[in-house]
């Protein structure tokens, strides 16, 4: 049985955002990217809810590493709480987990291409602009980018809008497929 200790991915509107625009995607054959997993609730729903093809992959990344008042003994904590929430796609090989910096794990020469990009990673300006520097190229045609905790006018994800602003400016031909309250979301032409 899973257990969440956050509710962001509900209570922020992302699960909404994901129903409406990758829940009609269900049964499709799909590769998932997620930089930035915490304990794998957006991960969870995605393979509960979307990735349910028997040949559907995600794969998702996350340093578990202390930031701000967590500790490394929490974040520890955390990962193992992803693992045990996530065990049964893990087991199952349908999920490969990698603990590690995503600019670490995606610069690997033959990376595979993906269908959904989720980046919830470090809010960072410059760890924003690395992580869509390696998942926008990683996207199929028609694949779509999602950036988490985009939220103009408040200072604690300012990089985020940063370095959202430079994707725009960097991928003009990228089509905006949502822009809610804290998510804002681009589909590759």
């Amino acid at each position: 049985m899973s257990r969440f200790t956050r509710r962001w991915f509900r209570n922020r509107g992302a699960e909404a955002n994901f129903q409406k625009h990758f829940l009609p995607l269900s049964g499709a054959r799909l590769a998932y990217l997620e930089i930035g997993v915490f304990q794998g609730a957006s991960l969870h729903w995605m393979l509960s809810n979307v990735l349910t093809h028997p040949e559907s992959k995600a794969l998702a990344v996350d340093p578990w590493e202390k930031a701000g008042r967590r500790t490394q003994a929490n974040m520890d904590a955390v990962f193992n709480l992803a693992c045990a929430n996530l065990r049964s796609w893990i087991s199952s090989g349908r999920l490969l987990l990698l603990r590690g910096h995503s600019e670490l794990v995606l610069s690997a020469p033959g990376r595979p291409k993906f269908d959904i990009a989720y980046i919830d990673g470090h809010h960072g300006y410059e760890h924003v602009v690395f992580d869509w520097q390696l998942a926008w190229p990683s996207l199929k045609p028609g694949g779509t980018v999602v950036f988490d905790d985009h939220t103009p006018g408040r200072n604690r994800n300012e990089g985020v809008v940063r370095g959202v602003s430079e994707f725009i400016r960097c991928n003009p031909e990228a089509r905006e497929l949502f822009d809610t309250k804290y998510q804002i979301a681009f589909t590759k032409p």
